[in-house]
């Protein structure tokens, strides 16, 4: 699996850290990926 997503997605950057625009995250993303603290 890539790391690396493409525009208007969740982009896995470490296994702990995820990088993102606002405007892509959905509560059913987060709880799939299992992110609970967003900055």
């Amino acid at each position: 699996m890539s790391r690396i997503g493409l525009f208007g997605q969740i982009s896995e950057v470490t296994d702990h850290l995820f990088l993102s625009g606002a405007g892509v995250l959905k509560l059913e993303k987060l709880r799939q990926k299992k992110i609970s603290c967003i900055v």
